[in-house]
């Protein structure tokens, strides 16, 4: 797997620092190893910016971070990075075998860590959209720890998907622009 050996070292200081302070009061800090920090987190990370600026890989190096830990709310075997397209695709397959979709979405948010990768890369459609925000709000509701990546900017993704998305996503999550370079190209 490409990103089986992404590390949060090569990862942006600044998301780290997102990541350890995004949850806990300097005076919990004191107490805290860096680890059991991000283990605490209680938001996640909505990552955006240009195709190919490490966007998938910095997903990766935090799912593997955690994984790292023999932590008892992050379940390694049964959370994954889940590409968006690919899961509509899932979806798809589930309701055309006359399948609830409620299962899919109760196995992806049943987790305390939530990874979406590549959020705008599919077909928009009405469907989309509400299969979407059937995933978030229950991320939202259930207090998961959501980790998202897009191409699309702050502005782009609210016109996709609307403000009620966008709103309950900013509630969950530290936004953090990538550089604007493709790594894949400038390598």
């Amino acid at each position: 797997m490409k990103y089986k050996n992404a590390s949060m070292e090569t990862v942006d200081v600044k998301i780290r620092e997102l990541l350890r302070n995004s949850s806990l009061t300097t005076e919990e800090q004191k107490f805290l190893t860096t680890e059991e920090q991000g283990f605490l987190m209680k938001k996640g990370l909505f990552l955006f910016g240009v195709t190919g600026s490490g966007k998938t890989y910095t997903l990766y190096a935090i799912k593997n971070h955690f994984q790292s830990f023999n932590f008892q709310s992050f379940n390694s075997n049964s959370c994954n990075v889940e590409n968006w397209v690919e899961l509509l695709t899932e979806i798809k397959d589930r309701i055309a075998e006359k399948k609830s979709i409620k299962y899919t979405i109760e196995h992806i948010t049943g987790h305390n860590f939530v990874f979406l990768d590549d959020v705008g890369a599919e077909k928009s459609t009405e469907w989309v959209q509400e299969t979407l925000y059937l995933i978030i709000d229950r991320c939202y509701r259930n207090e998961k720890t959501l980790f998202i990546t897009t191409n699309l900017s702050m502005e782009e993704f609210s016109v996709k998907y609307g403000d009620r998305l966008l709103s309950r996503i900013c509630g969950m999550c530290d936004t953090y622009e990538m550089p604007k370079i493709d790594k894949r190209v400038n390598e």
